[in-house]
């Protein structure tokens, strides 16, 4: 994410490097967006393979799901 922490926020914030996403999908504990080439990135806690990487990792910047292409929903 563009903040530093993972701290909760008391006024709305930027999310820069999410410009150009066409859907977003949140989660309790990740999300995910479609990108602007129909792509998938997702974020947050892996737990039970949520984020789609192949692993529990968490990752706390939106990260590509390899090999998904086309998109058109998220959920």
């Amino acid at each position: 994410l563009p903040r530093d922490s993972w701290d909760n926020a008391t006024t709305p914030v930027a999310f820069d490097n999410l410009k150009g996403m066409k859907a977003i999908d949140a989660q309790n504990g990740h999300a995910c967006i479609i990108n602007a080439d129909d792509t998938v990135s997702c974020w947050g806690s892996g737990a039970f393979g949520a984020l789609g990487l192949g692993n529990e990792d968490e990752k706390r910047v939106p990260t590509p799901v390899p090999g998904v292409t086309g998109v058109v929903d998220v959920a």
